[in-house]
C-alpha cells in the first residue's frame, strides 16, 4: 500500500507506469518523505504482470557494468526499473570521480538505449535530497530531455498526512506520553 498520505501519488505512478506514458519518473523530495515507500508500494503492484528490477544508485556507481547486465529487459516486454538513492549518482559534477562520472555517463546511455529497444519499460528513480545533498541543478540534469520525463516533488508530510502516518504504525490502544497526541 501507498504511504499514509501519498495515495493519489501511487495512482498516478501506476497508471503512468502501466499506460506507458511516462515511463521515466523522477521522485524526489527530503529524507523520510515516503520515496522508498513509494517504490515499494509500486513494485507491489506490479509484481503479477511485470519484472521488477530494483537497484541503489550505488550499486550503479559501484559497478558500473552492472547496467549491462539488464538483458533480461531487452527479452522483457513489461519491465520496471526502480532505482533508490539516485542521488549517488546526482552529486555535483566538480565533485564526481572519474569512477562516477563514468558511471553516470554510463546510466544516462543505458536510460536511453532502454527507452529505444523496449517498449513498455518504465523506470522509476527516487532520490533522497537532504539540505546539503542534490540540488536543484542535478536534478534538472536528470530530467533533461531523453533522460526523465516527469520530475515529481514530495514533499514532507502535513498535519493530516502525519497524522495517517502515525495511525498506521501506532496500533489502536497504543499507550503514549501525555504529550504524545496521535490525532494531531
Amino acid at each position: 500500500t501507498a504511504p499514509p498520505g501519498y495515495e493519489t501519488q501511487l495512482t498516478w505512478l501506476l497508471r503512468t507506469v502501466e499506460d506507458g506514458f511516462t515511463p521515466f519518473v523522477l521522485l524526489y523530495g527530503p529524507r523520510s518523505t515516503g520515496k522508498s515507500h513509494l517504490l515499494d508500494a509500486l513494485a507491489d503492484q506490479l509484481t503479477e504482470d511485470r519484472t521488477v528490477l530494483r537497484l541503489t544508485g550505488q550499486e550503479l556507481l559501484l559497478n558500473a557494468k552492472h547496467v549491462l547486465s539488464f538483458s533480461v529487459a531487452r527479452a522483457e516486454a513489461k519491465c520496471v526499473f526502480l532505482v533508490d538513492d539516485l542521488e549517488t549518482v546526482l552529486s555535483p559534477a566538480s565533485d564526481r570521480t572519474d569512477d562516477e562520472a563514468a558511471a553516470l555517463k554510463q546510466l544516462w546511455r543505458f536510460l536511453l538505449r532502454l527507452r529505444r529497444e523496449v517498449g513498455g519499460c518504465g523506470v522509476v528513480a527516487a532520490c533522497t535530497i537532504a539540505e546539503d545533498g542534490v540540488s536543484d541543478a542535478e536534478i534538472g540534469e536528470a530530467s533533461r530531455e531523453g533522460r526523465f520525463d516527469a520530475v515529481v516533488p514530495l514533499g514532507r508530510p502535513d498535519r493530516q498526512q502525519r497524522a495517517k502516518i502515525l495511525a498506521a504504525v501506532a496500533p489502536p490502544g497504543t499507550s503514549t506520553r501525555p504529550l504524545v497526541d496521535l490525532s494531531a
